[in-house]
């Protein structure tokens, strides 16, 4: 942990101290290709070091909780330390991939269902939705995404679970050879159709693009939608606590 910490502060400050130079200028533009090569492969090592823990197969303890956590690499990269705060409180699930576009999770949502029963859900799709492909068309467009999104909800309800929407994170400034083509604008037009889809079905929402907003040029990857671990540790007290309010709302029990 320590030294992914290190290695975010040591990224950042090279980032921020590049930027002052001129932006008029043509090494600008090779400086900044150079910084995102930096901060590209800061987030391939910090992965490499996350991955298996992010996608465990987690051994419930009968005694508590089951929760299951759906989402893209944002969540992929929090659910370790969601785990940890969860810990003796609830057995934390991811399934073991990237759950990526609404497309995606209508294929492959009964196999992270699975046959067990869950007692909070908490769930995202978006930022694999709104990518702008070669064509200018989104990979899944505004309309289709909306009516991909109830269907996931209703089969999300259907479990009986208690479920809680995450809205779609922020996305930066990109350059050119920056990874895929997203737009922030896009990324409020989407949590704005998700919004009220939760607000139609009265579920949990937990705003985790307003979370982020104020905190970006601290908590998030330059260039890129990805968070740094501190971000990651962010937005995990914040998902930890929402699925503890759930938790204790649902259960007969007290939940410490």
């Amino acid at each position: 942990m320590l030294l992914r910490k290190e290695m975010t502060r040591i990224i950042l400050g090279v980032l921020s101290l590049g930027l002052t130079f001129p932006l008029a200028l043509k090494a600008q533009d090779d400086l900044v290709k150079a910084w995102k090569k930096v901060a590209d492969d800061a987030w391939k090592f910090a992965w490499e070091k996350v991955e298996e823990e992010a996608y465990a197969k987690v051994k419930d303890d009968p005694g508590l909780p089951r929760v299951l956590l759906i989402g893209d690499s944002i969540s992929s990269v929090y659910v370790g330390p969601v785990r940890r705060l969860l810990q003796a409180k609830a057995n934390v699930h991811h399934p073991s991939t990237n759950c990526s576009s609404t497309v995606v999770g209508l294929e492959h949502l009964p196999e992270w269902l699975g046959q067990g029963k869950w007692d909070v859900i908490h769930f995202n799709w978006g930022l694999h939705d709104l990518i702008i492909q070669a064509d200018g068309d989104h990979r899944v467009p505004l309309g289709q995404y909306e009516r991909n999104l109830q269907e996931l909800v209703q089969r999300l309800k259907a479990t009986e679970a208690t479920l809680i929407w995450a809205s779609t994170t922020p996305v930066p400034e990109r350059i050119e050879g920056g990874g895929p083509l997203r737009r922030n604008a896009d990324a409020i037009a989407y949590n704005a159709v998700a919004r009220k889809i939760m607000e139609e079905h009265q579920i949990q929402i937990n705003d985790l693009y307003a979370l982020a907003v104020p905190r970006l040029k601290e908590i998030q990857v330059p260039f890129d939608v990805h968070f740094t671990f501190e971000g990651s540790e962010v937005f995990a007290k914040q998902v930890a606590s929402s699925i503890l309010a759930a938790l204790r709302q649902c259960s007969k029990e007290a939940i410490p």
